[in-house]
């Protein structure tokens, strides 16, 4: 009862560490299973929890005289200075986006997670506090890894995916949280929280190997690497100032972690699945050095996915080239990228939000897309200027919750930073949280001691006055509080109707249909949009044609062309539109093809016309043949031949036809062709 009660104490006594708490609990656990199902609604809970922070934050500020040399102080730190000017580029670059809605939604995200960031880092300094962050971290590693577990031991999915409903994003969340999970597990002398710590990890880590993520994985395999390499600095480092420190004290907890994580693998069912698909990175990297010598478009690599990722690269590469120092405007590239990548939904003619795969999969590239070069500098200063200034005070703390959890929340922040290099994650606003949540971990950690800071045992402590220069940076954000609602509207996300035409056409052999297809949406309440939509060119729609007698006509696209000289058969046309958000429709009708009017049919009769002409050009022409052409005859046939012409003459005349004189065939009687 007293070590609940010790751990409770401080998160009662601070209503803004307990909502931070409180939110990091239920963006993974309850927003999340909400968002995948409602987007609007899920992005809608999460800027509406941040805007009810960002009132807490403004309520606490301090507006006493000397406020502005305070504003002015916070703007030069070099934690919050970075964060500052990558608010205000994303601010200007609303008002150059295509579509303003969703350019004040992105930029709700990217608020929501500053505001988050400067909450901590401000709010959650002392070491009481740091603790019961601490144990929170442990406990979503393992609440998400169990509901994974859950997940994939029904056979729900190839992969396991949890409460993210994709495989990316649980894993992205899963590799952010496992070194923090590690470096408490290694790092910590509480043998309780040490044991939980070391629980966690291994099943943190298992569950990021189910999941499947190779971009959460190579980024998870970085991070530990770095906080290995550092443990065994600060090792050297004590050896050095003969400070004891046994080998065992690392090397042990590490190798331990590693044997429970193998064996745990070795027992798990569908373990020969993991080693599948980190059999595909074989298939990545001979496809990325076979492009070192040919041409993507060219190429087909032997990965599906990873083809993907190359041609939303190649996308956003030529959206940076058109403007590399203002970009497209903030939150464009989804709206945009079916134009440069040729993939992808067409999200701005068919109202949709973005999904996953309207996403760059390259965080860098897309935020050099959507703001600039100048602004990617500027977003990337954040964990760098973090990272920097966070390893040089690392060097100088002493062993302690501060330490472990500035060199798990550091570790986790490069790790993000690779996995963002091939992931689409870090662009959902319910994946993204976690990165601004942990670069807060490291602004506070690497922050002297407060002076009043006392055992979490002592006497309940007084809310401090808040520094208002953290409330300035938010302030500029509750200029768009009445956006939110706009923003939080929800989308046409989803195909309701769909309608082919032309219906039972009929078309001659030899000639072409062309077909449309149109459709219309409904949003996530249900309202239909009556707005129809051309969804013929779209990438998520596919034309099939089926004729009753076999593989005849050829077609491409939306357009059927009947067989050369074959008539009297029929097509089954159908459309099928899938808007990538789980909803699709689909349309048919039937073509139906008739006898020879054109084409081959054509070429025949006028063979036959030609053979009838020469035929009767031939009998012209041995009618008027005159016997002075020195033509050959058997003279022993000579007086035959009159005999016959006899014969022929007089029904030559009925025809009103006489013999020239010296034809062959005239019987020496002009008298008689007088026409009697």
């Amino acid at each position: 009862m007293n070590a609940t009660s010790n751990w409770l104490a401080p998160v009662l006594r601070n209503r803004m560490v307990l909502f931070i708490l409180a939110l990091a609990v239920l963006v993974p656990l309850a927003f999340t299973p909400v968002s995948f199902r409602n987007p609007a609604l899920g992005a809608g809970l999460l800027e509406g929890c941040a805007i009810i922070l960002l009132a807490m934050l403004l309520l606490r500020a301090d507006w006493r005289s000397g406020v502005l040399q305070r504003m002015a102080d916070f703007c030069k730190s070099a934690v919050n200075l970075p964060v500052l000017l990558f608010l205000a580029v994303a601010g200007i670059s609303v008002l150059m986006a295509p579509d303003m809605k969703s350019a004040v939604q992105e930029f709700l995200r990217l608020g929501s997670g500053a505001v988050i960031y400067f909450a901590i880092a401000h709010h959650v300094r002392r070491s009481d506090q740091l603790s019961c962050l601490v144990d929170v971290v442990l406990f979503l590693c393992c609440a998400i890894s169990i509901a994974g577990f859950v997940q994939f031991s029904s056979g729900a999915g190839v992969y396991a995916t949890g409460l993210f409903g994709d495989h990316q994003l649980y894993g992205s969340v899963l590799m952010a949280l496992l070194p923090v999970a590690a470096a408490v597990a290694v790092s910590e002398k509480s043998p309780g929280r040490q044991l939980f710590a070391r629980g966690a990890t291994v099943l943190t880590a298992a569950g990021l190997l189910i999941a499947g993520s190779r971009g959460a994985w190579i980024g998870g395999a970085t991070a530990l690497t770095l906080l290995t390499v550092v443990s065994l600095v600060q090792m050297v480092k004590k050896q050095r100032s003969h400070v004891p420190m046994k080998v065992s004290e690392v090397v042990v907890p590490v190798a331990l972690l590693a044997m429970a994580t193998g064996f745990f693998l070795y027992l798990w069912p569908q373990s020969s699945a993991i080693m599948g698909r980190a059999t595909t990175f074989k298939a990545v990297t001979t496809s990325a050095s076979s492009e070192k010598c040919c041409s993507a478009k060219t190429h087909l690599t032997e990965d599906a996915t990873w083809n993907g990722r190359l041609n939303a690269w190649a996308g956003a590469e030529k959206m940076i080239a058109q403007s590399p120092w203002t970009g497209k405007g903030l939150g464009s590239y989804a709206a945009l990228q079916h134009n440069y990548s040729g993939q992808g939904m067409d999200i701005a003619s068919l109202h949709l939000r973005p999904s996953l795969g309207e996403q760059a999969h390259n965080l860098y590239l897309q935020t050099a897309a959507e703001i600039g070069i100048p602004g990617l500098l500027i977003f990337l200063s954040i964990p760098l200027t973090l990272l920097f200034f966070g390893v040089r005070r690392a060097m100088q703390m002493d062993d302690g919750i501060k330490k472990t959890l500035l060199l798990g929340a550091m570790a986790a922040t490069v790790g993000i930073l690779v996995d963002a290099l091939s992931s689409p994650s870090w662009q959902m606003g319910n994946v993204s949280v976690f990165m601004w949540l942990l670069m807060g971990i490291v602004a506070s950690c690497m922050q002297p001691n407060a002076k009043r800071e006392r055992s979490m045992a002592v006497e309940p402590v007084k809310q401090p006055a808040s520094r208002p220069v953290f409330a300035f940076a938010a302030l500029g954000l509750s200029v768009l509080l009445p956006t939110a609602a706009v923003a939080a509207a929800p989308g046409y996300t989803h195909i309701k109707t769909c309608t082919i035409s032309p219906k039972n056409n009929t078309i001659n052999g030899g000639t072409s249909q062309a077909f449309t297809f149109t459709g219309t949406f409904a949003n996530d309440n249900g309202a239909v949009d009556p707005t129809a939509t051309d969804l013929t060119n779209n990438a998520g729609t596919t034309f099939t044609f089926t004729p009753n007698i076999g593989n005849v006509g050829s077609h491409s696209g939306n357009t059927y062309t009947s067989e050369n000289g074959l008539g009297n058969y029929s097509v089954n046309v159908s459309a099928t539109f899938n808007d990538g958000l789980g909803g699709t429709c689909t349309d048919s009708t039937t073509l139906f093809v008739t006898g020879t009017q054109g084409g081959g049919n054509s070429d025949n009769a006028i063979a036959y016309g030609a053979g009838a002409g020469a035929a009767a050009l031939i009998l012209f022409l041995l009618a008027h043949h005159s016997t002075t052409d020195k033509i050959e005859f058997d003279p022993g046939e000579e007086a035959k031949k009159k005999s016959e012409a006899r014969v022929l003459d007089p029904g030559l005349e009925s025809y009103g036809q006489a013999l020239p004189d010296d034809s062959l065939f005239n019987t020496g009687k002009p008298g008689d062709k007088t026409g009697k």
